[in-house]
């Protein structure tokens, strides 16, 4: 099970719950990791996540296996919190290598940022029509010439309002670019802002 969230939502409320179902179903916990970058607002997070020590603790005692925890880069810069627990026997669990690449993106550019702002596209939408009438007919034709190799499930991006907007921005920002052409791919740009995208290829994630 994978579980991304962001803004203020106690990810790790749902562990006793996942757990509990999973005993149920006559499960047990192979392996568990737990990351994070550095909290904006710290103060803002529910109590469990206002630090990385209470998170520890959190999990500690709720997988009592003796988890490690680490923390990455510079005190008065970027972080990067991680929490481990291994509960499997090597020999008894056919475990595969999982590798993750873990991207942080700060201080970006005010233009490359309203991209992420549904908000901003609304704004010329509304003030633009004419104008955009024609964007998007240059868009649609860009889009062809540039994805012209790529399979029809990556023009069908996850149904949102407004689905021109959705395939701008994972075109634009560049991510279409690191997604090999055969996975399969759910892209949503949320209200206010925010911009999400997963993609499945075979097992991978």
């Amino acid at each position: 099970i994978m579980i991304k969230t962001c803004g203020t939502t106690a990810l790790l409320h749902c562990l006793p719950t996942i757990l509990k179902h999973g005993m149920q179903m006559g499960l047990v916990p192979a392996f568990l990791t737990f990351g994070r970058n550095n909290y904006l607002f710290p103060e803002a997070q529910p109590e469990v996540h206002q630090s990385f020590e209470s998170e520890k603790c959190y999990l500690d005692e709720l997988i009592g296996h003796g988890g490690h925890a680490i923390v990455l880069g510079s005190l008065n810069d970027i972080q990067w919190h991680a929490y481990t627990a291994g509960v499997y026997d090597a020999l008894k669990w056919k475990i595969g290598h999982d590798y993750a690449l873990q991207v942080v993106m700060v201080q970006l550019k005010s233009e490359h940022m309203d991209l992420f702002f549904k908000i901003k596209h609304n704004f010329n939408n509304n003030h633009s029509s004419n104008n955009n009438s024609n964007n998007n007919n240059n868009n649609n034709n860009n889009n062809n010439n540039n994805n012209n190799n790529n399979n029809n499930q990556r023009e069908q991006l996850n149904n949102t309002n407004n689905m021109d907007i959705v395939n701008l921005v994972t075109r634009k920002s560049g991510v279409l670019q690191l997604i090999p052409e055969d996975a399969s791919i759910d892209a949503y740009l949320f209200d206010p802002c925010g911009y999400s995208l997963n993609a499945i290829r075979g097992e991978q994630f």
